[in-house]
């Protein structure tokens, strides 16, 4: 009887994780790379609610520091809307955060000083604002990642 409890309570347990991944997977498409970052980020947000709740390691506000750093980073690169804005006066997008381009040949090495010139301001700042999110995105999971979920 009790060995039934016990699976009865692991089944429930395992539903309510599996049904928790509805949400997040309900707009997945094979050609767009969203879905598997919404499935990262919801299993990030699960697993700093568990630490956070059961504090499993010393070092727990090191790692809730940098899971909370990456939840922030992918929620910038999943909204679209935080980097570029429409301009009603200028009728065209312009970008939001100030971005550094001066650096753009350490995250664009193809390209020349003179198509960097040519190239729109905006347009440059966004695509390096893009790339310097998933620089800093990878690097937080490379160093960091296996304190999480070990």
């Amino acid at each position: 009887m009790r060995n039934l409890k016990t699976n009865l309570i692991r089944f429930k347990d395992f539903l309510c994780i599996w049904i928790s991944y509805f949400k997040p997977c309900k707009k997945v498409y094979d050609f767009d790379a969203t879905g598997v970052l919404r499935v990262e980020r919801h299993q990030l947000k699960r697993t700093l609610m568990s630490i956070e709740k059961h504090h499993y390691h010393e070092d727990s506000e090191h790692s809730i520091f940098w899971i909370k750093t990456a939840i922030r980073i992918l929620d910038r690169v999943l909204d679209e809307s935080s980097y570029m804005e429409y301009s009603i006066k200028e009728h065209k997008y312009v970008r939001k955060p100030y971005v550094n381009i001066k650096n753009y040949k350490r995250f664009i090495p193809g390209l020349s000083d003179e198509d960097a010139r040519r190239m729109d301001p905006d347009f440059l700042s966004v695509y390096l604002y893009e790339k310097k999110l998933w620089y800093v995105y990878n690097k937080v999971r490379y160093h960091y990642l296996h304190s999480w979920w070990e």
